[in-house]
This record gives structure tokens, sequence and C-alpha cells, in this order.
């Protein structure tokens, strides 16, 4: 059986095909993907020519955002935008495969997919004729957004040292994350 790592790296890589769904409450869900004909994992996928930005996770700085542009020839996506207030807060879904893992295919297998990454549309920024942008953000964008039972914030709440500081007491970095020795130049980097 085919394996996503062995196929990303060959020689002979097909661009890969990207798959959309976007859902919410009260919103019927919209499968769809730039090709035509895509069965993955017995969902069939509209084709609806479209580009989107992926964008590299990281875990520093600010979360990135992304983009969606869409054709709506056949308005399929301009009816949801109308019909459900510009699809704002609606939930985007993309995952990615590759054509041999498609159902249909030798290698077909449904758990070969990178992602999905899981956004949220922010904003509708263009929309000229028959086509629509939309903006999406992370979940997780909004600084001071409720997680499970606190707050998160951007830098570290906790004083060093303190009784719920989880910094190690045996090992000690300045400011620039350089290891120290001397204890009046431990500093905490998250705190700044």
């Amino acid at each position: 059986m085919s394996n996503i790592f062995r196929t990303v790296q060959s020689l002979d890589l097909e661009a890969p095909i990207d798959l959309f769904r976007i859902w919410d409450t009260g919103v019927p869900s919209i499968y769809f993907t730039n090709i035509a004909g895509v069965v993955f994992s017995g969902i069939s996928y509209q084709p609806i020519p479209c580009k989107f930005e992926w964008f590299n996770l990281t875990s520093e700085g600010a979360v990135p955002g992304s983009s969606l542009v869409a054709s709506d020839v056949k308005g399929i996506l301009g009816g949801l935008v109308e019909a459900y207030g510009g699809l704002l807060g609606a939930k985007l879904e993309a995952t990615q495969t590759w054509r041999l893992f498609l159902d249909g295919q030798p290698g077909q297998d449904a758990t070969q997919f990178r992602g999905p990454v899981k956004l949220r549309i922010n904003q509708r920024t263009w929309e000229p004729m028959n086509q629509i942008e939309f903006q999406c953000v992370s979940g997780f964008d909004l600084e001071r957004m409720n997680l499970p039972n606190r707050a998160y914030l951007k830098r570290c709440q906790w004083l060093l040292g303190d009784e719920n500081c989880r910094a190690p007491g045996h090992i000690s970095y300045d400011l620039a994350g350089n290891p120290t020795t001397d204890p009046t130049q431990r500093a905490c980097g998250k705190s700044s």
C-alpha cells in the first residue's frame, strides 16, 4: 500500500489536490476542490476553480492568516454567502491529498492526506464579477481568546521563580536565551 510520506518524497510527484469543506451551525456542508471528478473517503467534491494560500505553521510570532479565492460562475458559493450572512465565522477545512489516493484509484487510501487545516472565515475581502475572496484566520488568532479555564496571553503572566512558574530552577538563561551561571543575570524570555 502507498504511503503519503513516500509519495511526497518521490521524484515523480504529481501536484497535490486541495480539498475544501465550508460549514457551520445552520449552514449546510459544501465540499469542493479545484479538479473535476474527485471522490475521497466516500465524499464527492464539487469542481469549483479556486486558489488557496497555504501558510507555514510556526510556533513563533503571530498566527498566519490565509485566503481562499473561488470562482462563483455557477453561483454555488454566492448563494451560500447571500443565504448565510456572508459566511462570516463559518468553518473552513482544507486538506491535501494526491490523485493516487482518491477513491477508484489503484492506491485508494482514505488515510493518506495532509491536514486538515481548520480555519474560520474572518471576512469577505473581494467580490468582483463571478469571484469571491475570503480572508481566513486560525481559531486561536485573537489575543485574550478564552481557552479552557484560562485566557491565552502573548506573554507569560508568572514571575520567574514564584510557585506558579514552571521554569527549571537548576538551569539559568539570560534575556537573550543564552545559558548563564550568574543568578543576577537569570531572566525569563517569555515575560518581556
